[in-house]
């Protein structure tokens, strides 16, 4: 019997705990719902040099490959390889694999995935049509050096977290119902509806139990300022969701709490991703850590020149 590239896949990730945890089954399982696919680039050995995770969603009622909700990074992934003897020769090895993936997609009404930060190579979809938009998100590395990271920090960014320090202090959480609710008051304030509901949140809580922390910025009286939903892999802690009360604003506490994550992710990675944001009001936030401007692609495509058309206008919707 032949296997599936998910069958496959699924016995690779279990060799391999070192993907990040995007990409994990676990992962895919509960913010797709169990109906994800994935495509596989193989080598002349029939190994897995290449994958590609695929959520199959409805937009505006259309068919559609995006990320699945609460999932920043998605597209290729290769597997980590130190044997390339030239540049030439890991080049071929990039764009053999993005082809075989690139076919296996074939050509579906909407794609629109934002692929991972280490995704660097894009022109094998450009030749097919494909078009990009580039994000960045703000890493820091070596983050167990506490006394480095801070000084990199913009100075009126250490003020205000050294006068949070003397109010408010950072609790550990199992109330994935409180962190809710700061989310709601952070999307309440923009004026915009919170994306996902809390049964969905409450099931990847449960699922990832074992690679996330939850903590939360109290003062003496017990009033919760702000919250912020860590997620870990073997390589990386990630900023996935942070929650304020706009109450109050003024104690530092998103800064104070930001610093306290990076500090409790220390204990578990080298690196702190704060994931990407162009909004004007969030990105110097992100930016005043001192961690670096990296950049991930946005890659999508439309079905036709029909399609095309209606993509552009939906964008704008």
């Amino acid at each position: 019997m032949v296997m599936t590239d998910k069958e496959k896949y699924i016995i690779f990730c279990r060799d391999h705990r070192d993907i990040p945890c995007f990409y994990q089954p676990k992962w895919l399982d509960v913010v797709c719902n169990g109906t994800w696919d994935v495509v596989c680039a193989y080598d002349q050995s029939d190994d897995i040099v290449a994958f590609m995770p695929v959520y199959h969603t409805k937009k505006y009622s259309i068919s559609a490959i995006t990320n699945p909700r609460l999932t920043p990074y998605q597209g290729v992934y290769f597997v980590e390889r130190s044997d390339f003897v030239n540049q030439q020769k890991k080049q071929s090895h990039l764009f053999k694999a993005l082809h075989q993936i690139i076919h296996k997609l074939g050509n579906p009404a909407f794609f629109k995935v934002k692929f991972h930060t280490s995704f660097d190579m894009w022109l094998p979809f450009y030749y097919a049509g494909f078009k990009q938009t580039t994000f960045y998100s703000y890493l820091l590395h070596d983050i167990k050096n506490h006394e480095k990271i801070f000084n990199g920090f913009k100075s009126t960014r250490r003020n205000i977290i050294r006068k949070a320090e003397i109010t408010l202090r950072i609790t550990e959480s199992e109330d994935i119902d409180i962190l809710y609710s700061l989310l709601q008051k952070t999307f309440n304030k923009k004026s915009e509806k919170i994306p996902f509901d809390l049964s969905y949140l409450q099931r990847i809580n449960d699922v990832m139990k074992e690679q996330r922390t939850i903590l939360l910025a109290v003062d003496e009286k017990q009033n919760i300022h702000a919250g912020i939903f860590i997620l870990f892999d073997q390589k990386r802690a990630y900023n996935l969701l942070f929650g304020t009360d706009f109450r109050y604003s003024d104690s530092g506490a998103s800064s104070f709490l930001m610093w306290e994550a990076i500090k409790y992710a220390s204990k578990k990675v080298d690196i702190f991703d704060f994931e990407g944001s162009r909004l004007p009001t969030i990105q110097p936030f992100f930016q005043s850590f001192g961690g670096t401007p990296t950049p991930y692609f946005e890659i999508y495509r439309a079905k036709n020149k029909v399609w095309e058309i209606i993509f552009s206008f939906l964008k704008k919707m």
